[in-house]
């Protein structure tokens, strides 16, 4: 959860959310990859926030990038890089999930039932990664990655503490949450890579699934981006933020069971019995009748204030006394980083995971146990009595900017990429590598080369999907004790022409014969028209 979730109405225009100059500078100089990168829709949350900005990111360093969405809901449409291809699963077709969309707002029944969907997308379109970037779309990820029978890499996003708090849930939600668990101890392991957003992620991901932790990356949330610092400078006007008035208190989120907003109230009353404060929850959802219940219970209206969505909350994260963070459990609160970032003061539960992580373990912030309202209030009371240095609480969000997040899940995507190569190629070559390497440009062949995560020297090993005259021609590079990469940096042309020659030659299968067994290397030259090369790349200088 974050600021971006309160965004109230689209932007004038999309704007960089990082120097891509510097991006392409920081990340893994790799060849163009064609990503799929799956989500439920860019509704304005926090993790559908990260997706676009990893989407731009994935573009913005020359990869062909497909956004592929559940529903296609306005949002966060306007901010994708006119590079991102967006792919909605609900359009253009008659499937059961489409039927069911016009019946059901329920978003766990409607992505569940897009399995299908997204299985005839892996198979029609073939990229070479599919990164699942969002907890809630994960399950489905793996479903229609097991349907779709591709050996494309299959990458996880946790993006959420993968338990939550399951016994503080309804018995029926409990159960529910409870099957969720189980099926994912089954789909998880299935996948090339895990990334989770925090390390108390990682722990219990590996915890609830059997996945070892040392499978599972940790790569923070690119949360600090050009966009959010430009944002956080606009103008707000409102009474309660004149000066001299009591602090304001401020609080960010979706009306939910997971934010806890209940015992925020219950700590603000406290806290105001003692002492002249205000209150304000930016945000909408279910909780809102209950929550205005509760202001009015306990007569705090003068002072709480429910404003819902706004357009900007950063300017009111710049201008308050202090941020609070509520909630039960978390994945890595973008919104916590946010207020930071705008130098304002916090206060969060040590729920799990993220704030303990993101506060350094309280050297950044207080943290108090989750539910305990009397514990929430004394920590408010003691941070707005304590001077605090809003430019080191600033610097310290630098550590979640997009340039560092961007380059590592390229990194795990690319080596991911290249361990599907063997069985990928083996299941549907690319044409360029069951040809003569003369029959296509340089050019096309690295592309697809780049494709599977290889180089040209791989062309010079054994591996299924080379075209065959090329696996023999590998086989005698390795018998004649010729080093691939070596050989390709000294003579690429002549070993061109020398493919070529392999491919035309008639003597296959005295060159089988000579391959099957211990044979004088000399011999060669009595049937190989390519023998005196091999012979001199054998002696290539290291």
């Amino acid at each position: 959860m974050d600021a971006a979730e309160l965004a109230g109405g689209p932007a004038a225009e999309r704007e960089a959310e990082f120097d891509e100059a510097e991006l392409v500078a920081g990340v893994p100089r790799t060849p163009s990859k064609h990503l799929a990168v799956f989500i439920y829709a860019l509704t304005g949350g926090g993790a559908q926030r990260r997706t676009v900005t990893l989407a731009n990111g994935f573009a913005a360093a020359g990869h062909r990038v497909d956004l592929v969405v559940v529903r296609s809901l306005d949002g966060l449409v306007q901010d994708l890089s006119p590079r991102v291809r967006l792919v909605p699963l609900d359009e253009g077709g008659r499937g059961l999930h489409v039927r069911i969309r016009r019946l059901t707002t329920q978003r766990g029944l409607i992505t569940a039932l897009a399995v299908p969907a997204l299985a005839r997308y892996l198979r029609r379109e073939q990229p070479d990664a599919l990164l699942s970037a969002a907890s809630h779309v994960n399950l489905v990820a793996v479903a229609a990655w097991r349907l779709a029978r591709s050996p494309l890499a299959l990458v996880l996003r946790a993006s959420n503490h993968p338990t939550g708090n399951v016994e503080a849930f309804p018995p029926l939600q409990r159960l529910i949450r409870l099957y969720l668990r189980w099926l994912a101890r089954r789909f998880y392991p299935r996948a090339d890579a895990i990334v989770a957003v925090s390390e108390g992620v990682a722990r219990e991901l590996a915890r609830a699934t059997g996945v070892p932790r040392a499978r599972i990356e940790v790569v923070h949330n690119p949360v600090v981006t050009r966009t959010l610092r430009r944002r956080m400078e606009a103008p707000l006007d409102h009474p309660w933020l004149a000066p001299g008035g009591p602090p304001v208190i401020l609080a960010a989120g979706r009306m939910t069971f997971q934010k806890d907003f209940p015992t925020l109230i219950r700590a603000f009353r406290r806290l105001r019995a003692r002492r002249p404060a205000r209150l304000v929850v930016l945000g909408d959802g279910p909780g809102r009748v209950a929550l205005e219940a509760l202001v009015a219970r306990y007569d705090l209206g003068a002072d709480v204030l429910l404003p819902g969505h706004v357009d900007n909350p950063l300017p009111w994260m710049r201008r308050a006394a202090l941020f609070v963070l509520s909630s039960r459990w978390e994945g890595l609160p973008g919104v916590l980083i946010e207020a930071l970032a705008c130098g304002c003061p916090v206060v969060a539960t040590d729920c799990p995971s993220g704030p303990s992580e993101i506060l350094e373990g309280g050297r950044l912030g207080r943290l108090v146990p989750v539910g305990d309202a009397r514990a929430l209030a004394r920590a408010m009371a003691e941070a707005l009595d304590a001077p605090v240095d809003r430019a080191r609480l600033a610097a310290s969000a630098e550590r979640f900017t997009p340039q560092a997040a961007i380059a590592r899940y390229l990194e795990v995507l690319e080596a991911c990429i290249r361990r599907r190569a063997p069985e990928r190629l083996a299941r549907r070559p690319f044409w360029p590598l069951t040809v003569p390497l003369a029959w296509t440009s340089a050019e096309g062949l690295d592309h697809a080369l780049g494709r599977a995560g290889l180089e040209r020297a791989d062309l010079l090993r054994p591996f299924p999907g080379n075209a065959a005259h090329r696996q023999l021609m590998a086989r005698m590079l390795e018998r004649q004790g010729v080093e691939p990469v070596r050989a390709v940096a000294r003579a690429w042309p002549e070993l061109v022409a020398a493919d070529r020659r392999c491919y035309e030659c008639r003597a296959v299968r005295r060159c089988r014969d000579w391959l099957a067994r211990p044979a004088d290397p000399g011999e060669a030259r009595t049937f190989c028209p390519n023998a005196e090369l091999f012979a001199r790349l054998r002696g290539t200088p290291g």
